[in-house]
């Protein structure tokens, strides 16, 4: 692609978001020139912006040499399909570290000219692999240092054989010696043993053992010629390899999990950075929605498309909303709630949907400790539960069989939905689904949980991955038993709660009285976010004051801290995040009302605020929305 000189810098003003641990980098497709970057991907290359936007991306960033050309394909098959092929590469940073990183990317939305690019560091999943490695390695050696077996033999006839062989062969040393060498040997070996014999094969190779019970064991046998009493016989070390073999398979399983995890991981972080920055895309097309009606006749076709815009607006938030459970960070309502009544509800509304010939049985305990949970998110898991289990039994006759009990659980009895963790000892609720259809191979099983993974022809969505960021955000266990042609069970284990508190709802947005003329200070690292939010705001009579990071938020509020009547906060920004500010804010006027966004867990947003007072409004939200939440803000009284 050649490359051509574009003021796109200054030309583009188009958000990109500042996610922890997730660098982004906006690129011009006509140029591969950097039009935005985060500081998380800074920090990552270790160079500075002005480095980054001297040269196209592949020649700016620290890269090696062999990767340049695979990331220039990778953008030029972006501006062709919209479409980025993930890959991995190394970055060697200015103070001679090297990190392991994964890129992937799509088109942007609203420039198609335009590409985001997400860069994740795999550098220590990588280094526990590595490790894994070692360990493999290190258990090898062991094994080979291990006592061997000696037999000596001429022409196949046993002479003698020394303390290990015996043993080995669960046999004694008078009931080998003046017997066939190739009795102890399994029948698909012995062919394989005749011929490195006679070619006095010198080299380990591996066979097959017999004992004498009739089990066999995996085997490593090294034969040499040596004199022996005036002739020359064969002596042939034997090693048992049962151990080792046993070693290397659960260490592969074990690299093949964290391998999966890092995968889980991976995705988990890009679906909660894309859905963050689509959520301030969505928040922005609401809010200048939201102006535009305010001025246009209601009877007006414009008013009925710009009603479309939002009811597909709205659909879309419904998707980054799945994208940020998948995360495990979605807006959760936590209460205590009866696992049985959600069950047996769930049961009746997804029922209406089965075949005629799948019987669902529900079994229910009754009588059980409530759960903390939230309840849509536990009516989204049964609800996936029970149609994926619908779905495996497909057209044929088939059982759904549902139950619900608390058990005792030892430490490590069941994998928790988290990377590389199993649940702690303790009490659970157990929620049992088992179907009776198709079941799953390895190979579904290992992708079960990849977003839109799916082996229907027309399966689409986040169905049982987004079901594990529910897990995850709940901190329950999974545990799955599942071959092709005998059915699936899932069993979710949910703790127990101590104790369990109220809702951690957010304030009330019922209608209240507007004060026209207040002032209110919008902060918020999007300037195409503070400009809707201010639109919406002066529309309905309010003042705006603006900030653009957290700390531009607490010097603005330190200069008009005498007319400010409300602080409108996003909880992710650069210099200060909300937190940050709402406590700086408070020290220097502790009685300002302050109304804290973010798209992200609303516990996460209220986590150590507690006892002061604090309203939150979700994102995105319509213009309507935003402006009851600043009205009931403003008639609440003051902290």
């Amino acid at each position: 692609m050649p490359y051509e000189e574009t003021p796109v810098a200054s030309a583009i003003d188009l958000p990109v978001p500042d996610v922890p641990s997730l660098g982004v980098v906006l690129v011009d497709l006509r140029s591969c020139r950097v039009v935005q970057a985060n500081e998380a991907l800074l920090a990552l290359l270790g160079i500075s912006r002005e480095e980054l936007a001297r040269a196209p991306l592949e020649l700016a960033t620290p890269i090696a040499q062999e990767s340049r050309p695979v990331l220039a394909t990778a953008l030029a098959e972006v501006a062709a399909s919209g479409r980025f092929t993930p890959f991995e590469l190394t970055v060697s940073r200015r103070d001679g570290t090297g990190r392991r990183v994964w890129l992937t990317g799509t088109r942007h939305p609203a420039r198609h000219d335009l590409a985001l690019v997400y860069v994740v560091d795999i550098t220590q999943s990588c280094q526990l692999v590595d490790a894994l490695r070692d360990s493999e390695e290190r258990a090898r050696r062991l094994a080979e240092a291990s006592f061997e077996g000696l037999f000596v033999h001429d022409g196949g006839v046993i002479l003698d054989v020394n303390d290990v062989i015996p043993p080995m062969f669960a046999t004694t040393r008078e009931q080998m010696l003046g017997r066939n060498a190739m009795e102890f040997a399994d029948e698909s070996s012995r062919a394989l043993l005749r011929d490195n014999i006679a070619r006095q094969y010198e080299l380990p190779y591996e066979a097959v053992g017999r004992r004498a019970d009739g089990t066999t064991f995996p085997m490593e046998v090294l034969g040499k010629p040596i004199p022996f009493e005036g002739r020359i016989v064969r002596v042939t070390a034997v090693r048992d390899l049962t151990e080792r073999k046993r070693t290397e398979a659960a260490l592969r399983e074990a690299e093949s999990a964290l391998l999966h995890a890092q995968k889980l991981e991976s995705l988990g972080v890009l679906a909660g950075g894309i859905a963050h920055d689509f959520n301030n895309l969505l928040a922005i097309v609401l809010a200048f929605t939201g102006v535009a009606q305010r001025h246009i006749d209601p009877e007006s076709p414009a008013y009925g498309a710009l009603r479309e815009v939002e009811h597909a607006s709205r659909r879309a938030a419904d998707l980054t909303r799945q994208m940020l459970v998948y995360s495990g960070r979605s807006a959760r309502m936590i209460a205590p709630l009866s696992l049985d009544e959600v069950v047996r509800g769930i049961a009746q509304l997804a029922s209406s949907s089965f075949s005629k010939k799948v019987a669902l049985e529900l079994s229910l305990a009754g009588e059980l400790p409530q759960l903390a949970a939230d309840r849509s998110q536990i009516e989204q898991l049964v609800l996936n539960l029970l149609t994926n289990a619908s779905e495996a039994i497909g057209d044929e006759p088939g059982t759904i069989a549902v139950r619900t009990r608390a058990v005792e659980l030892a430490a490590g009895a069941v994998d928790a939905a988290t990377t590389q963790a199993t649940l702690p000892a303790g009490r659970y609720l157990e929620l049992e689904v088992r179907d009776t259809g198709c079941g799953m191979d390895e190979s579904t099983r290992a992708r079960m949980f990849d977003p839109f993974f799916s082996t229907k022809a027309h399966g689409r969505g986040l169905g049982l991955s987004a079901m594990l960021g529910i897990l995850r955000s709940h901190g329950a266990g999974l545990a799955i038993t599942t071959a092709p042609g005998a059915g699936t069970t899932f069993r979710v284990y949910f703790p127990v709660a101590d104790r369990i508190e109220g809702p951690a709802r957010p304030p009330s947005v019922a209608p209240a009285p507007r004060r026209e003329g207040a002032v209110v200070l919008i902060a918020d690292d999007e300037p195409a976010l503070r400009r809707a939010t201010r639109g919406v705001l002066v529309s309905a009579g309010y003042r705006v004051l603006e900030a653009a990071d957290g700390a531009e938020a607490v010097d603005v509020f330190q200069r008009h801290a005498d007319v400010v009547a409300l602080v409108l906060l996003d909880l992710h920004m650069p210099k200060l995040d909300g937190r940050e500010a709402f406590t700086a804010i408070r020290a220097i006027e502790p009685h300002v009302r302050v109304l804290l966004t973010s798209g992200f867990d609303v516990r996460e947003v209220l986590e150590g605020m507690r006892g002061k007072t604090v309203s939150f409004l979700p994102k995105p939200s319509t213009s309507s929305e935003l402006l009851a939440a600043v009205d009931a803000a403003l008639a609440a009284p003051a902290p």
